[in-house]
């Protein structure tokens, strides 16, 4: 992915050394088990807290989840005692879900005939989406189609040479009313990925996704993604299959011997592929999509959003000068530094590609 010219360069050079640790470190992680110790900072309001406790008797929380709930509810108590008479009751969910590996095996298979190979695919949206969109802009602007036609109105809001906010890293175009004409268009994706791009994927919460629980996703047989970098190297993906085989076999001892599901699943690797139904309106899939097109991104969540917007651009083509990474959007409009990721640059002239291009280039 970087030129060979740029280790010549000794800053340049420390910079591609200290990136090369982080890409093995991303593609290492697939065979991490999702019981993988996390250390992290949480910041949240106390409604959100308040919320957190109220909903953790529902079946999505496993006890681990719940016994931090409790916990963060009780250091805020040292502070704040008066938090424990907000407290409300937990809500009951509807009773236990009982997982069949049977039919979890079929919801599979119908999930992916759906998708043949594709990794992502987006679902048909109504006919009338481009003239909702069109009708949108003409509403923000009190312009009339004979004034301002459907062709011309799609180009004011998703052409960067027009619309200029699209190349904002501050994402001011949600106050803008013409920009967020944008949200009048909802779409839907079928994807599937691993566990770790999932996690990925939610970090983008404006785009948020019907994701089974741990329990829906094992069927009793390996179900895993593999890296591309993997996928490449004969040798190197024999050991990883074989790894995968090994972990897989450990899951099933941990279940024969009576460790129960919640606890035995917390044994399956970041690799353990999810399936989900994903949706958003445009102007929410085009923030997340500028920043996973970056080939600083994630490289199974960056494929995935190539996938995603070559798939839009067939049906929206007036969207194509949007449906690019943030330094692309840039170039279109002419801001400058194009790429705004300063030192971290990937080393690669993506502002200058069509997205037809990135896949070839984006591979290390």
């Amino acid at each position: 992915m970087y030129p060979p010219s740029g280790w010549e360069v000794e800053s340049t050079k420390k910079r591609l050394n200290e990136k090369i640790q982080k890409v093995c470190q991303e593609v290492a992680r697939y065979v991490l088990p999702i019981a993988q110790l996390t250390v992290y900072d949480h910041t949240l309001s106390e409604l959100q807290l308040l919320r957190l406790f109220r909903a953790s008797r529902l079946n999505n929380f496993s006890d681990e989840a719940r016994f931090i709930i409790g916990s963060m509810v009780g250091e805020l108590a040292k502070a704040d005692p008066t938090i424990l008479k907000e407290l409300d009751t937990p809500a009951e969910s509807m009773d236990k879900i009982s997982f069949n590996q049977q039919s979890i095996l079929e919801r599979k298979a119908e999930f992916d005939a759906v998708l043949g190979e594709k990794m992502t695919l987006l679902r048909p949206f109504s006919p009338d989406g481009r003239l909702i969109l069109s009708d949108a802009v003409r509403n923000v602007l009190a312009l009339p189609r004979t004034i301002l036609p459907d062709e011309e109105s799609l180009k004011v809001i998703m052409d960067p040479e027009v619309n200029r906010l699209l190349a904002d890293v501050y994402e001011v175009g949600m106050h803008d009313p013409l920009t967020g004409s944008l949200r009048q268009l909802g779409l839907t994706f079928y994807t599937r990925l691993s566990h770790t791009a999932d996690s990925q994927r939610q970090r983008q919460r404006r785009t948020p996704g019907a994701t089974p629980a741990l329990e829906a996703m094992y069927g009793g047989i390996p179900d895993y993604q593999t890296p591309l970098v993997v996928k490449e190297n004969e040798a190197l993906k024999n050991q990883y299959d074989e790894i995968m085989s090994g972990i897989y076999g450990n899951v099933e001892t941990a279940l024969k011997i009576g460790i129960p599901t919640e606890y035995a699943l917390l044994l399956l690797p970041n690799a353990q592929t999810v399936r989900v139904v994903e949706s958003g309106d445009l102007f929410d899939w085009l923030h997340r999509w500028k920043q996973r097109l970056c080939f600083l991104a994630q490289e199974e969540i960056c494929f995935i959003s190539i996938e995603q917007v070559e798939q839009l651009g067939k049906v929206l083509p007036q969207a194509k000068n949007m449906l690019l990474a943030l330094c692309g959007i840039r170039q279109k409009a002419g801001v400058k530094p194009r790429c705004p990721e300063g030192n971290r640059w990937c080393g690669k002239p993506v502002y200058n590609w069509a997205i037809d291009k990135y896949k070839k280039n984006r591979l290390i």
